[in-house]
């Protein structure tokens, strides 16, 4: 076996100083790794900075450029001219009132700097900083936490994996079963705990960095991965057995939840359920039917918001106002005949990053649709049927 320890071995983990893992970890979200790379490039060159360590230890405090450092220069030349001139990249954290990315890397570095995180040697302390993580958090596109985890990758510890679709991906389809960001790290720390018995160095990052690489060697079709981190590109992979099933528990490579009862009266879908408060993907059956009922996309307002919808929009379908128009579809009529007729409707979702851009979304949505008629040979049922109805 490789060695664990070792195997996450390309210069981003090999970084001089913080404000670099900051520009990586911040730039890297839904964009090609090489573009990140001459990114910062570019600004080591621009500012004489070290780019990488020799080694594994960390370069004495006195040798690494700070993050206060890194703060002064940005706020020294502009926002503006950094952006355009110096980082040349005009990313944007989302493509719907997301900010620069240049900015979101600024904000992030102002609040390292609050919480007394200068240099590399400062960053261990910090990694289960609740204050700090909020505080990340709460720059715009740090919300679901992966550039936060990646950040702390990159700047030395080994403890941390970045559990984004790919990991997912692959413990969805070992498990067979759906798998949540919190248990893929608690999964590959266990692993780890196991390894070490025989491979004394092993380490989560490493196992980390080996699943992404086995991923990264199997062509696949249907592919809804990320394109970040070191693992840069869209990278596809092959897909789980019954991946092709529409009401499959992969279906093309998602982690999708199980299904879950949508009736008229109780409001969707309870406390209990996981991954709904952001943007993603869900579908819809009639239970014991073949095929699917509707497939959609939520953004803005989750997953949660964008269901319940649904339901409330298919209860006023069930009592309209004569002669007025309303914001229901022949989708949300054919809801409330399912209902009255006792058919159990069922719903299940898959979740996306929360900066993933919006034709990137929509266009999974369509891949869905698509892979739904070659499977089958047909629309669900509800899809692309007249919009508002009158009565």
């Amino acid at each position: 076996m490789p060695d664990l320890a070792t195997a996450a071995t390309g210069d981003e983990f090999h970084y001089a100083s913080v404000p670099l893992c900051v520009l990586d970890a911040v730039f890297s979200i839904n964009t090609r790794y090489q573009g990140v790379q001459n990114l910062v490039g570019r600004y080591c060159a621009r500012f004489r900075v070290a780019r990488t360590r020799p080694g594994p230890e960390f370069p004495p405090r006195k040798d690494q450029l700070t993050v206060s450092d890194f703060v002064a220069q940005v706020e020294d030349v502009g926002i503006h001219r950094f952006t355009a001139e110096i980082l040349q990249n005009r990313g944007r954290t989302s493509t719907r009132s997301g900010i620069l990315k240049s900015e979101a890397s600024l904000l992030f570095a102002n609040a390292l700097r609050v919480h007394g995180v200068e240099t590399l040697q400062d960053v261990g302390a910090h990694i289960y900083d609740a204050s700090l993580d909020a505080d990340l958090r709460a720059v715009p596109g740090q919300g679901s936490g992966l550039s936060i985890k990646y950040f702390f990758m990159l700047a030395g510890s080994t403890d941390i994996i970045k559990p984004d679709r790919m990991i997912l991906r692959f413990l969805t389809r070992t498990l067979e079963r759906n798998v949540s960001p919190g248990e893929a790290q608690e999964l590959l720390v266990g692993a780890c705990e196991q390894l070490k018995k025989d491979y004394p160095a092993a380490t989560p990052q490493g196992l980390d960095h080996l699943i992404w690489s086995r991923e990264r060697s199997r062509p696949s079709v249907g592919d809804g991965g990320d394109s970040d981190k070191h693992r840069g590109g869209t990278v596809s992979r092959p897909l789980p057995a019954g991946a092709t099933d529409p009401q499959s528990s992969a279906w093309l490579g998602y982690p999708w939840s199980p299904w879950i009862p949508f009736v008229a009266d109780t409001p969707f879908p309870g406390a209990s359920a996981d991954g709904l408060d952001g943007a993603g993907l869900y579908r819809f059956r009639v239970r014991d039917d073949s095929g699917l009922l509707y497939i959609g996309e939520a953004g803005t307002f989750g997953l949660r918001g964008r269901i319940n919808g649904h339901r409330r929009t298919a209860r006023i379908a069930r009592s309209p106002v004569r002669g007025r128009a309303r914001p229901y579809t022949t989708f949300h009529l054919r809801l409330g005949e399912l209902w009255e007729a006792k058919r159990r409707v069922e719903v299940s979702w898959t979740p996306l990053a929360p900066d993933l851009p919006v034709p990137e979304r929509k266009g999974r949505e369509v891949d869905l649709i698509a892979a739904h008629r070659k499977q089958l040979g047909r629309n669900p049922e509800c899809q692309f049927l007249e919009g508002t109805r009158f009565r």
